[in-house]
């Protein structure tokens, strides 16, 4: 044997180890749970403090500070932590909450307020209307057996009687196929006028037979080649002269057109 002394096992038993450990992270866990609590509930002052708190709980646990004095410095800090940042909010309280609306004001329906004024002009309300148009469906009325097209003609153009129809619209036939059928235009050919082309003018005689007040409309679906421009397009100068002409067959067949538009649905 030699004269040196044994030296004694610091080493801590193997089972005190994960104990000590796990209680520190439980407490750690703790801090964390309750700084995140009042970060989410509470103002800056106090978020920042219980963030701080938390960073130096864990560094506490992580670290391991050696001897008495280093784990009272980082106590101490997390304390003088949460104290700094308490000591502005103390009478803290959450963010006030909006007051419940109640379910009946919830669920109300919006009711819009409006005011009738005789003196001031607004909108004009000048009527219902229908048209004829975009494929030759009123071609089928004319061989219909008479008493049912009268009784249909009727429902549509008698005034105080069924629908009542205070506006026509008329399509400008064209020759070309518009939706659901062609409406045969009076100028196939330049300078050739035929105004007995088509059934728009006889269905525009019939509504006049029934309310000479109701108003009559034109508008284009197509036209002619030739009126087109070098793009395709129908707002040319040719156009103009045909819908001119149209407007002179119609008059020629005692009709009086109110409106003309452009081209439908451009």
């Amino acid at each position: 044997m030699t004269g040196r002394k044994p030296v004694a096992n610091r080493t801590q038993p193997a089972s005190t180890i994960p104990v000590a450990w796990t209680v520190r992270a439980i407490c750690a866990a703790a801090v964390s749970t309750s700084a995140l609590e009042v970060t989410a509930r509470y103002r800056p002052p106090l978020r920042a403090a219980a963030l701080e708190a938390t960073t130096l709980t864990w560094l506490y646990v992580l670290w391991k500070p050696r001897g008495q004095v280093a784990r009272a410095v980082v106590g101490v800090a997390a304390i003088v932590a949460l104290v700094a940042g308490c000591g502005p909010v103390v009478a803290a309280t959450p963010p006030s909450q909006p007051s419940p609306v109640p379910l009946a004001a919830a669920h109300a329906p919006d009711r819009p307020t409006i005011v009738i004024d005789g003196n001031r002009p607004g909108p004009v309300f000048q009527g219902i209307g229908a048209i004829s148009g975009g494929g030759g469906n009123s071609r089928l009325l004319i061989d219909y057996p008479p008493r049912e097209r009268d009784q249909i003609l009727d429902y549509l153009f008698k005034p105080h009687f069924g629908a009542s129809l205070q506006m026509l619209k008329l399509e400008i036939g064209g020759g070309g196929f518009s939706s659901d059928g062609s409406e045969p235009s009076v100028e196939a050919v330049p300078g050739q006028l035929d105004c007995g082309a088509g059934y728009e003018f006889w269905l525009a005689r019939q509504a006049l037979a029934r309310n000479p007040a109701i108003k009559l409309y034109g508008l284009q679906w197509s036209a002619p080649a030739w009126v087109r421009d070098q793009q395709g397009g129908l707002w040319s100068t040719a156009d103009v002269r045909y819908v001119v002409d149209w407007l002179s067959c119609a008059r020629q067949s005692g009709l009086a057109v109110s409106y003309v538009g452009g081209r439908n649905e451009h």
